[in-house]
C-alpha cells in the first residue's frame, strides 16, 4: 500500500479513513480484562494509546498533523475507567484530512484503512487479508492483493525483536526513531485532549 501510495497510483491524496475495533474482553479471555493496562487510565490504557498503531501509520503516510478534533471517552458498559471509543478528525500539514475511529466494542473485530486520492482509492482490510487499488480511469480494473498463505504473523514480532537487539548493539539504526514516536504520540495526546476539553487541539 505504501509502495502504491509513494508511486502516485491514486494521484494526490485528499482524505483517509482508519478504523480499528476489537472487543476488549476477547483479548485475553483467561484474565480479568478490567485489571489489564488497556482498561486502566492509571496505567496509560484506553483505546487511543493502546491502539495507537493506527495513528502510527497515519503519520507514516501523511506526515505531521496540524490539528485534531475528537469525540469519545468512556461510553460503554465494559466497567472500565479508560476511554473505550474515539472518533477523530485529523488535519495533516500535507493537506490530507483523515478520520479515525477506535473502539473496544466491535465483534467481530474490524481494522481497515482507506485512502482517497484524485486518481483512485486504496483499501486495506486487515481481517479480510486484502489490499485493493481502484483507479478512477474508465475501464481500469481494480487490483486486489491477497495476503500470502505462507504469511506467519509472529514472524513480524520476531524480526522486530531482532532489529531492536541490533540497534542496542549499535549494528543498525532504528527504522522508527524517537522523533517519529514523538510525532505519533503528539497526535494521540491531541485526540485525548480534544475529547477531554471539547475543542480543536493544535498539534
Amino acid at each position: 500500500m505504501k509502495h502504491w501510495f509513494d508511486s502516485g497510483a491514486i494521484g494526490k491524496p485528499v482524505s483517509a479513513r482508519a478504523e480499528i475495533g476489537e472487543y476488549l474482553p476477547d483479548w485475553h479471555p483467561w484474565e480479568n480484562y478490567r485489571k489489564t493496562y488497556a482498561a486502566r487510565e492509571d496505567l496509560g490504557g484506553g483505546v487511543v494509546l493502546t491502539q495507537s498503531h493506527d495513528i502510527d501509520y497515519l503519520y507514516w503516510f501523511f506526515g505531521k498533523a496540524e490539528r485534531v478534533a475528537a469525540f469519545g471517552g468512556t461510553k460503554s458498559d465494559l466497567g472500565i475507567d479508560a476511554d473505550d471509543m474515539a472518533e477523530a478528525i485529523i488535519e495533516f500539514r500535507s493537506g490530507v484530512v483523515a478520520s479515525l475511529g477506535m473502539n473496544y466494542l466491535a465483534r467481530p473485530p474490524k481494522r481497515q484503512f482507506e485512502i482517497l486520492g484524485t486518481q483512485g482509492r486504496m483499501l486495506w482490510d486487515y481481517h479480510g487479508k486484502t489490499l485493493k487499488l481502484a483507479p478512477f480511469k474508465q475501464n481500469a480494473a481494480p487490483r486486489i492483493v491477497h495476503e500470502s498463505k505462507n504469511f506467519e504473523r509472529n514472524t513480524m514480532f520476531i524480526e522486530e525483536l531482532k532489529h531492536f537487539i541490533r540497534c542496542a548493539e549499535g549494528k543498525d539504526k532504528p527504522l522508527v526513531d524517537l522523533a517519529d514516536g514523538m510525532e505519533s504520540l503528539k497526535i494521540a495526546l491531541a485526540v485525548k485532549g480534544s475529547i477531554k476539553k471539547g475543542k480543536i487541539i493544535n498539534v
